[in-house]
């Protein structure tokens, strides 16, 4: 659930694209839209250098649902696997989305 229904302010999102085209900035991280582990787990569909992402300030980066390895993250790991298995990519976008605006 969203903690915040308003959309963020998305000046803060400064970049956006593939993974590998995405610019850095200090203070700003790429975040995958497709975690890392569902690019490794089908890498014939995307790959951790091809998936969508988002260059994001570090403390919202921290707040994403797949950001390391906690209890929480494996969590959201099986969220984003079930949500490709009922529904495809599109799915699995729509969870990222939502995942993002709350991390704001």
């Amino acid at each position: 659930m969203l903690r915040n229904p308003t959309l963020p302010n998305i000046a803060t999102i400064l970049d956006g694209g593939s993974y590998s085209l995405t610019s850095r900035a200090n203070g700003y991280d790429c975040h995958h839209l497709f975690s890392k582990h569902f690019c490794k787990k089908h890498p014939e569909i995307v790959t951790k250098y091809g998936a969508p992402s988002v260059l994001i300030p570090t403390s919202v980066y921290k707040n994403t649902g797949s950001y390391g390895n906690s209890k929480s993250a494996q969590h959201y790991r099986r969220l984003e696997e079930q949500a490709f298995q009922q529904g495809g990519l599109h799915e699995v976008m729509k969870l990222a989305i939502f995942d993002l605006i709350n991390a704001f």
